[in-house]
């Protein structure tokens, strides 16, 4: 493979994935003695899709040419030497087709203003209802307690981490919904992060994003049904699910 390849396969990687380094848990945490807190950020609410045609059209059109332009891209980095010659030509080509095709899809796809609003309402009643925010901090503990069988000390966000220095602050960063369209079913896709903190260095010392996925789809009048009641279960099962990631990984055996 030539310079140029390499380079556009390393850009191609980056895009793609970050090529970033899977952060590991410090080996010296002491999960026994650990505060666990819930974040105090607000999370996002993240609605899949375009409300009104033109910006569905738009929409469609922009991601399309970039899937065009990447198939091309990977396409001609099996073209050696005129790899750059085949990029210019094909890439372009299929960045055409893609934004064509997208801004069709995109339309067809696109919600209206009203029926977006009747999500957003359904997602923030669900995420605002008393102690969700708390939710996933304490399924974090009575996990942790059940796999270690100890007793740990959980808190506010406000609490003290005296009793060891470790602290382990637990944060849903985003609900959302994952598929879009007139009457189309949909998702639900929560999201949340674990930070690892000891006391005396000042920036987190493991941090890491997780996502859950409902395996339920249904369009927004069954989802909207007695004030939403599905939404607000499906929650508190992707809170479980986050949950339970996290506690994998703060349990798995140091390497």
């Amino acid at each position: 493979m030539n310079h140029f390849s390499r380079t556009l396969l390393s850009a191609v990687c980056i895009f793609a994935t970050g090529c970033a380094s899977v952060p590991t848990i410090p080996p010296e945490l002491d999960l026994s003695r650990a505060m666990i807190v819930s974040g105090t950020a607000e999370s996002a609410l993240v609605l899949d899709g375009p409300s009104g045609k033109g910006k569905g059209a738009a929409k469609g059109a922009a991601k399309g040419a970039g899937t065009g332009a990447g198939l091309g891209l990977m396409s001609c980095l099996m073209a050696g030497p005129i790899a750059p010659v085949c990029f210019l030509g094909v890439g372009a080509g299929f960045a055409v087709i893609g934004a064509v095709s997208g801004a069709a899809i995109g339309t067809a796809l696109a919600e209206s203003a009203e029926s977006v609003e009747v999500k957003r309402s359904l997602l923030k009643t669900a995420l605002t209802a008393p102690g969700v925010r708390e939710r996933m901090a304490t399924y974090v503990q009575q996990k942790v307690r059940a796999k270690l069988a100890v007793e740990l000390p959980i808190a506010g966000a406000q609490a003290s981490a005296t009793r060891s220095g470790w602290t382990l602050r637990i944060a849903m960063t985003e609900f959302a919904t994952v598929g879009s369209g007139p009457e189309v079913p949909w998702a639900l896709q929560a999201s949340g992060s674990l930070e690892v903190m000891r006391a005396d260095v000042p920036e987190a010392v493991f941090v890491k994003n997780y996502r859950a996925l409902s395996a339920k789809k249904m369009t927004t009048a069954d989802w909207g049904v007695s004030d939403g009641q599905a939404v607000r279960t499906e929650l508190e099962d992707l809170s479980a699910v986050l949950a339970t990631q996290m506690v994998s990984d703060l349990t798995q055996p140091a390497k």
